[in-house]
């Protein structure tokens, strides 16, 4: 396992691009896909109108990402690992992505490779979050990833895991108010 590159990320000003990069260098020192979703991915697919602290990790096996970012000298605390020089906290989700891996994609910084969420499955997990919680708030998020990415969503898929997750009626309010000049 390489040693984690304090200084270059440290070097880095700009919290989305030093998180992104941790993530492709964990991704690397696993030497396993693991993908970005929740609040990260949101600030990807907005384009940075969302923005947040930590990283949502999906692993396929928790204990050697857990034994990486410890090594890293990450403090752990729960299912979160805070780095304090970094001021970055790695959130280990879960084993299991809500979506299709096959439809993870690929983000270069640096030379390296980070991989979220796909944006439609990201649609789709806000989605539940608004109808489950009753939070208006992740619907609103639903709504400008999908009008940020528009262009490049596979709305037949999009519209297929609506129905399965049953939250067909909240994608489309969402369809009802997409702003095709949004993007």
């Amino acid at each position: 396992m390489a040693d984690l590159p304090l200084d270059m990320l440290l070097s880095i000003e700009d919290p989305f691009e030093r998180r992104l990069l941790l993530a492709a260098l964990l991704q690397e020192a696993v030497e396993e896909k693991t993908a970005i979703v929740g609040g990260h991915a949101v600030e990807a697919y907005t384009l940075g109108d969302y923005t947040t602290g930590d990283v949502d990790l999906v692993v396929f096996s928790k204990a050697p990402v857990a034994s990486i970012l410890q090594a890293w000298g990450f403090a752990q605390q729960g299912r979160i690992y805070w780095h304090e020089q970094l001021g970055v906290a790695v959130d280990l989700i879960a084993e299991r992505l809500a979506g299709d891996w096959g439809r993870v994609v690929q983000l270069e910084v640096r030379g390296r490779q980070a991989f979220l969420i796909a944006p439609e499955d990201l649609i789709i997990d806000r989605l539940n979050a608004c109808v489950r919680w009753n939070s208006p708030e992740h619907c609103d998020w639903a709504q400008r990833v999908a009008e940020r990415q528009l262009d490049s969503l596979d709305l037949p898929y999009l519209e297929r895991r609506a129905a399965e997750e049953g939250v067909a009626e909240a994608w489309q309010r969402i369809v009802e108010n997409l702003d095709p000049c949004a993007n």
